[in-house]
């Protein structure tokens, strides 16, 4: 996320996952070792068509008998010759051709040899390559969508800097995950481990993929923006709320609604973060009814349907605790913050 009135760009590339570079990989080594296998045969059928045409020949063709072999005269005894070779000097032996069976056969060989090399790597690369991260469970992730100032909170939390000392910020193809140290009477000296993930839809398998580490979150939205964003916001809350890798460890959600600095003149003085959790609940309701209708989310193992106590969704459902807080990073108002990661 950005500072104040910063934004945050999505580089022109494409993300791809080291599992799935490495599934492409072992499929294009699978073929190429198959293509060498079937180019190894070739030379056996090749060997064997000439001699099934020329048996299919004779049977077609009718062969006339031989004539009878007419008696020659025997030729006379011929005289030693005389040995053209000097005694004392071998000759070299001539070379003996090879049989066309021998070369197929070491075709073959070659063949299979390349093909069982080339099948081994393959597996090298689905069943080896990077090992599985093991997680701990213990992370603070700070999500939100693009420009909420997700990165500028961590700045602030982490080096103390506000206002125009925070740096501008982009989002990046890649989260950034730190040590924080707390500071105020609550939690003086306090390390947390938190990862800032990037904003953008597009790397939401990535942060998926990693959500398993995560003991708490900060959700940042920023409140100037908020009627425009609403709906992906919700979207985005609720596959975090019925997200099975996230409830393995996640325990509690800070929304923290921020840049209430930047609020336009008619809704100075306002606490934005009432309205926005009165909107997200609705939101969040009207999406929840609609994925149970849809056949898209059938035999998903990484979701749980979202359980509530009556016909609508109330934030009293929600499966981790949820608290709303308004928020400046800009102005170091970040209190609630501070209070949230000091209670984990």
């Amino acid at each position: 996320g950005g500072g104040r009135g910063g934004t945050e760009k999505m580089a022109a590339l494409s993300l791809s996952r080291p599992r799935t570079r490495r599934r492409l990989l072992a499929s294009t080594l699978s073929l190429l070792a198959l293509s060498v296998l079937c180019l190894s045969l070739l030379p056996v059928v090749a060997a064997g068509e000439p001699e099934a045409v020329s048996s299919e020949t004779g049977a077609a063709e009718d062969v006339p008998e031989p004539a009878p072999a007419v008696a020659e005269p025997a030729p006379e005894p011929v005289k030693d010759a005389p040995a053209e070779t000097k005694e004392g000097t071998d000759a070299p032996p001539a070379e003996l051709p090879q049989s066309s069976e021998e070369a197929v056969d070491m075709t073959m060989v070659s063949g299979v040899i390349a093909t069982v090399v080339i099948g081994l790597i393959g597996a090298c690369y689905l069943f080896g390559g990077e090992k599985r991260r093991v997680f701990k469970g213990d992370a603070v992730f700070l999500l939100g969508e693009c420009d909420s100032g997700k990165t500028a909170l961590l700045f602030h939390l982490r080096d103390n800097v506000k206002g125009d000392a925070i740096p501008r910020t982009h989002t990046s193809m890649q989260y950034n995950e730190t040590q924080v140290e707390l500071r105020g009477d609550e939690a003086e000296g306090k390390i947390v481990r938190v990862i800032d993930f990037p904003g953008h839809a597009r790397l939401r398998p990535v942060l998926f993929d990693i959500l398993e580490d995560c003991a708490a979150v900060i959700f940042v939205i920023d409140s100037c923006t908020f009627a425009n964003q609403a709906k992906n916001i919700s979207s985005f809350m609720l596959d975090l709320l019925t997200s099975t890798p996230m409830l393995k460890h996640c325990t509690s959600m800070l929304v923290l609604c921020n840049k209430t600095d930047a609020l336009p003149d008619d809704m100075a003085g306002v606490s934005p973060k009432i309205k926005i959790k009165q909107r997200l609940e609705k939101e969040i309701d009207t999406l929840r009814k609609t994925r149970a209708e849809s056949l898209d989310d059938i035999g998903n193992t990484l979701r749980v349907e979202l359980e509530i106590a009556g016909d609508v969704f109330k934030w009293t459902d929600a499966p981790v605790e949820v608290e709303f807080a308004d928020s400046s990073t800009y102005l170091a108002e970040t209190q609630a913050a501070t209070s949230f990661l000091a209670k984990l």
